[in-house]
């Protein structure tokens, strides 16, 4: 009699916590790439670091603040069409199951690893910075940027194409 209550009460748990990603869309690589910013955006990049990532005062470029001390940025790919059509596809072809029934997040913020979004002179136009290890990220401009859906195991797929590029600082 135990085990027949403990079926419903663990479907309904996997219900209520589960935020299981799937693709649930099939934009095409020219439609991914209208959104804002890979429509104005010349190069995407991916960076590694150890610290917090600034905007320099002039916006001209990033730095990475450690304790108040500038470091340099740890390491950068420039990614290519390729990656980029990975990188999309993750972001707008992905999303929850079903609606989710409430939002996970972790009480820590230690963000490692970030996107940048830079023009055709080099200078960076938005970015978004992650944390792999708490499952978090921030954007540069929420009201213009998104995501998309942000389940479970999007953060997860986004790490393997950090991977995939040679990043290795913020990745396990």
């Amino acid at each position: 009699m135990k085990q027949i209550l403990l079926i419903p009460v663990l479907l309904l748990s996997m219900l209520s916590f589960g935020q299981k990603c799937v693709k649930k869309n099939n934009l095409s690589f020219a439609a991914r790439m209208k959104k804002y910013p890979f429509n104005v955006a010349a190069q995407v990049q991916m960076i590694g670091y150890d610290g917090m990532l600034r905007m320099s005062e002039d916006g001209r470029d990033f730095y990475v603040d450690k304790d108040f001390v500038k470091m340099p940025i740890l390491e950068t790919k420039t990614l290519t069409p390729v990656q980029i059509d990975s990188l999309t596809s993750i972001l707008y072809n992905y999303g929850y199951a079903y609606p989710p029934r409430g939002y996970k997040t972790e009480d820590c913020y230690d963000p490692h690893n970030a996107i940048i979004f830079r023009d055709q002179k080099g200078k960076p136009l938005e970015f978004i910075e992650i944390c792999f290890e708490c499952k978090n990220t921030t954007l540069s401009d929420w009201k213009k940027m998104s995501l998309g859906d942000m389940c479970d195991q999007k953060l997860d797929l986004l790490e393997k194409l950090f991977q995939q590029a040679g990043i290795q600082s913020g990745v396990k």
